[in-house]
This record gives structure tokens, C-alpha cells and sequence, in this order.
């Protein structure tokens, strides 16, 4: 399939020791990407505006809302899950690929992992489930 390209028109979110195992999110309803460089800045005596020092390191992180429709609750059950199992297994890393990006680069595949959801309902209508997705070089289980 040499020239194929393949477009997603939804999110995918899975174990990246278990790339079988991804899940599609259906409705992805917001996403903030939020980039931190290291550093710092110290105002010297006598100057006016400080002094900035960077470090080499940065970080990423991507802030997102999946929505699931009432008829889809088993799918927030098993997103649920997921993380479960993530949290647990020796690799916790995810693999994240979003959907928003028109050019390649803006929305690549990244090793994440997340420390935290919140699954909200919405009186029966749909659950969104907000999660932080840290972009990570790997996983270590301390």
C-alpha cells in the first residue's frame, strides 16, 4: 500500500506497548496544547526590566474534553479503563494521535501519559471526560 494515506477523522488513544488496543474518540469537543520552555528571570539592582535565563529543557501537554452521547457510555467506560490499565502496567505511556491538524506536524502521534480525569455526566444527555495528556519520553514506575 505504498502511497496510501490514511486520514482519521477521529482522535485514537491506546497503550503504546499495545498499539492493538487503541480507542477512538468519538467526539473530541476541545483540546489546548500548552508548551513550557525552563527558565526563569531575576531583576538585578539598578535595571530596569529582569533578566531572563532558559534552560534546554520544555515540555508539552495537551488539556482535552471527550464527549460520548448518551449511547455511548460502554465507550467511556472502556476510555475509563484504559487509563486503569495504563496507570498499572510496567510502560504506562499512551499513544495519542489527534485529528485536528491540516498539515503534517500539528497533530503527529505522541507518547503520553495522564495523571488525571474527570468523567462529568450531563443529566443523561452525555458524559464528557476532561483529561491532561503529558507528552513524555518514556515511563518509569516508581
Amino acid at each position: 500500500m505504498s502511497g496510501v494515506s490514511v486520514v482519521l477523522d477521529r482522535a485514537r488513544i491506546g497503550l503504546w506497548s499495545a498499539p492493538g488496543s487503541q480507542l477512538s474518540i468519538p467526539h473530541l469537543t476541545g483540546m489546548a496544547i500548552t508548551r513550557a520552555y525552563a527558565g526563569t528571570s531575576v531583576q538585578f539592582v539598578g535595571d530596569t526590566y529582569p533578566t531572563g535565563f532558559r534552560g534546554e529543557s520544555s515540555s508539552r501537554s495537551y488539556a482535552m474534553t471527550a464527549r460520548y452521547m448518551n449511547g455511548e457510555q460502554a465507550q467511556v467506560l472502556a476510555l475509563l479503563a484504559l487509563f486503569d490499565v495504563a496507570h498499572a502496567a510496567p510502560d504506562s505511556r499512551l499513544i495519542l494521535r489527534t485529528h485536528f491538524g491540516q498539515v503534517p506536524g500539528l497533530d503527529g502521534t505522541e507518547a503520553v501519559q495522564v495523571f488525571g480525569v474527570t468523567p462529568t455526566p450531563a443529566m443523561g444527555l452525555y458524559w464528557d471526560v476532561a483529561f491532561t495528556a503529558l507528552v513524555v519520553e518514556s515511563s518509569i514506575a516508581v
